[in-house]
């Protein structure tokens, strides 16, 4: 048998083996009117976010709670490129919609938006992939999609060691105060199956520069130096902020003083314009 042959034999193998897995996956889900939860997500990536989907919105909140661990588990999911190269190539060629468990990533978002205060149990995991990766803009997107039930943990990743992560903190915090606005959810196409799919995306820009400079003010000295952090990694909002940055070299804590010196400086300034 040829290489080529012989490797699309072993993907279609593996593809038949995950799918055995999965299988045993979905019999263990939690159901609603004989259909299991992943089969619900995946009605999400058939109808355009901007519809109303109030039949699966009932479905996940009548789950309830019990549905966060297999949400968790779809949101954190990946799959071997090969594997979704093959997928991909069955579906086109023989026209079919076999699809993978990546597909149900961003349903699982909105399915934990539809649970807001119900699916807090999930914030640990979410926190632990925020603060420690590989996942991270997974993470960010899945407190956003909590809104203000992610507060607090949005506030510890302010104090995060790393600047991206705490910019992005600061972000979701400022947006955290007017329900989230700029979250934004479209049908794209899917990476790993080639079918049309749910997708999300963090708008980042001038919209959030009132609510951020609000948290130039808050109590936590953390939240004011990501904030100070926020507005100077963007040139727009540094420089229709500059007086407000300016008011943080007069913060009570020497951290705050010191990024906003920093983004104040001509070396910040340029560092924003980058």
């Amino acid at each position: 048998m040829s290489s080529p042959r012989k490797a699309l034999w072993v993907m279609l193998v593996l593809m038949i083996v995950g799918s055995f897995v999965v299988a045993l996956f979905l019999f263990q889900e939690p159901s609603y009117h004989g259909k299991s939860l992943s089969q619900w997500l995946a009605e999400f990536n058939n109808i355009p976010p901007e519809n109303p989907a109030p039949e699966v919105s009932r479905a996940i909140r009548s789950i309830g709670p019990s549905a966060v661990p297999y949400l968790l588990a779809y949101i954190w999911s990946g799959e071997p490129e090969q594997i979704s190269v093959v997928r991909k190539w069955v579906n086109s060629t023989f026209h079919r919609s076999y699809r993978s468990r990546t597909d149900l990533c961003a349903p699982s978002w909105r399915a934990l938006s539809i649970l807001g205060p119900s699916a807090t149990s999930a914030l640990p995991e979410i926190s632990r992939h925020a603060w420690q990766g590989p996942l991270q803009g997974r993470a960010m997107i899945a407190l956003a999609a909590l809104g203000t039930n992610s507060i607090s943990t949005l506030t510890e990743l302010c104090g995060h060691s790393n600047l991206e992560v705490r910019v992005d903190a600061a972000f979701l915090l400022a947006k955290s105060r007017v329900n989230m606005r700029g979250l934004e959810s479209f049908i794209a196409t899917s990476g790993t199956s080639g079918q049309p799919m749910l997708a999300y995306n963090i708008k980042q820009g001038s919209e959030d520069l009132e609510q951020l400079v609000v948290n130039l003010h808050h109590h936590d000295p953390r939240v004011r130096r990501a904030s100070v952090e926020a507005i100077g990694s963007d040139a727009k909002l540094s420089r229709l902020a500059h007086s407000n940055l300016g008011e943080c070299l007069q913060d009570p804590d020497p951290s705050v003083r010191e990024i906003a010196a920093k983004w104040l400086s001509p070396e910040g300034s340029a560092a924003a314009r980058y």
